[in-house]
This record gives C-alpha cells, structure tokens and sequence, in this order.
C-alpha cells in the first residue's frame, strides 16, 4: 500500500487507538522523543480485519468489551462510581495518585478505593497520564466504552 492509501488508515487508528503514555516524568507533549503509544493489540486487530474485509466500519474489539465490563463492575461496588467516571468525561481528566504496586487485599478494595480503582484503570489501559499527572481517557474507543458506562 502507498502512503497516499494508507494516510486514511494510519488517522483513523490515531485516533481510535493512540494517546496512551505511562511514565510518571518527562512526558513532553511538544517532543517527537516522548510521543504517546498505540496499544498493539487493538492496532493488529483493526489490520487483520481492514486486511480480510477491505474496510473496518465500525471497530469492535474484545478489549474495548472488556473495558465496558470493567467499568460497569467497579462503578456497581461502592464509593467509586458512574458519577467519577461523568466527571472525568465532562472534565477531560482527573487527579489522582497512582500506586506502583498493590497486592491482592489492595485489588478487593477496587471500587471502594479510588487510589486503587484509578490506579487499576490506567494498569489496564483504559486510562493514561496527562502531561500534568492527572488522568485522562487516551483514545476515542476508550472514550466510546466509558461513556457507555455512565
């Protein structure tokens, strides 16, 4: 494919499937060192079905259901709830610490903690980080899946 046909290709997985970067310092967004990443699974799922079909009308990858279910599960557990994910849409971030590390008894506070639940959601990558640390949605599929949510 030339670049001429593969130019339609390339903006629509930037926009769907680009944005997200993890690291906690030296996130310049004006820099083509620390450019934000694609997440691989969903980018080798839109080709294999562009591939196959010609086309992708409207992306429907298992990782984005899972996302939904994801969300849906933590919003119904406790203090964390669809409210914080209407805020972190209309908003366009939230601030919050991200822990490093969390065990087991950590994860059973999954919705009830909102370290743990913001944390556990840019593990998983339905979040990423924002140039300042806050938090944000990094992509349009993403952002389709929580406002499923809420």
């Amino acid at each position: 494919m030339n670049n001429q046909d593969a130019e339609p290709l390339v903006h629509s997985m930037r926009k769907l499937y680009n944005g997200y970067y993890f690291a906690m310092s030296g996130y310049d967004e004006s820099s083509s060192v620390t450019l934000p990443v694609y997440n691989p699974h969903l980018v080798f799922h839109y080709l294999s079905n562009f591939q196959s079909e010609g086309f992708v009308a409207k992306p429907e990858e298992p990782t984005a259901v899972h996302s939904t279910t994801i969300l849906k599960s933590i919003a119904d557990v406790g203090e964390f709830s669809a409210n914080d994910l209407v805020e972190l849409i209309v908003s366009k971030s939230v601030k919050s610490r991200i822990k490093a590390e969390f065990g087991y008894s950590e994860l059973l506070s999954v919705g009830k903690d909102r370290e743990i639940t913001w944390s556990l959601l840019v593990y998983l990558g339905i979040l990423t980080l924002n140039p300042d640390g806050s938090l944000r949605v990094p992509n349009d599929i993403i952002k389709s899946e929580v406002s499923v949510v809420i």
